[in-house]
């Protein structure tokens, strides 16, 4: 490996087409080693969450400041019943499923009814938006309907990245 790495010129990239974006690639992934997410601004989390776990430990850093306390997390859905700060001196109980990507939650063929909130790091749940589409990055919750036209519900959803 370090033969590889001393035959290539020092600061050759390799840069890869993905969409409209495009990515310098300094080398190889190494297939015995975890691949992480981008850094973040956190001190609790140093990368960008990769999947579900992630999502669940950055909701946890966060709770408080978003006006939660979790009471239970659980293996079966939903994963968490938290209280959540409604207005001042006002709370109400919340059935929480995270999810790394919203729509993992239709996926997994989640009871719409028995969840109050999709907490997600990528919100791509494909539906009609009831309050507006939520790009990637905001950390307002929204609301889309989702299911067919006979059983249409509201689920409102939470971006972690905690960019908005």
């Amino acid at each position: 490996m370090l033969a590889m790495i001393a035959d290539r010129p020092a600061g050759e990239a390799r840069v890869e087409e993905v969409g409209l974006e495009r990515r310098v690639r300094k080398g190889a992934l190494l297939c015995d080693r975890p691949v992480y997410g981008p850094p973040l601004p956190m001190a609790e989390l140093a990368h960008a969450p990769v999947n579900e776990l992630g999502v669940v430990f950055v909701f946890g850093a966060m709770a408080r400041r978003l006006g939660f306390i979790v009471h239970r997390l659980q293996a079966g859905f939903p994963d968490c019943i938290a209280m959540r700060e409604m207005a001042p001196v006002q709370w109400q109980r919340v059935r929480i499923e995270f999810e790394f990507e919203s729509r993992n939650f239709l996926k997994h063929r989640h009871k719409v009814e028995r969840c109050d909130l999709i907490v997600c790091w990528r919100d791509n749940l494909e539906g009609v938006s009831a309050g507006g589409g939520r790009a990637e990055g905001s950390s307002r919750s929204g609301h889309r309907v989702i299911g067919n036209r006979r059983e249409r519900q509201t689920l409102p959803r939470m971006n972690t990245d905690g960019t908005g």
